[in-house]
């Protein structure tokens, strides 16, 4: 298995959203690739007063956000690609 790990530290204003760090890995399965990566971030949104967790499933894999203080949900990405490569 082939793990690197990144801490980003970035501001995307495009995005509202402070990246923190990243993690990719491959995994291989009945010898096919996947290419995994998991990214961390904290988001501001302030017409969003909740409390909880919500999650959606996006083209490659999972977003989820976990709002424990109203309006800074922590964003949590996990991507996964067949036969491409993150890493």
């Amino acid at each position: 298995m082939n793990l690197r790990s990144k801490i980003i530290n970035t501001w995307s204003k495009a995005e509202k959203r402070w990246r923190l760090f990243r993690i990719q890995w491959e995994s291989f399965n009945n010898g096919l690739v996947a290419s995994n990566e998991l990214s961390f971030g904290i988001e501001v949104k302030i017409p969003d007063l909740w409390i909880g967790a919500f999650w959606k499933q996006d083209g490659h894999g999972w977003l989820l956000w976990l709002c424990l203080i109203p309006c800074v949900p922590l964003r949590i990405h996990l991507k996964r690609s067949w036969g491409g490569r993150f890493v």
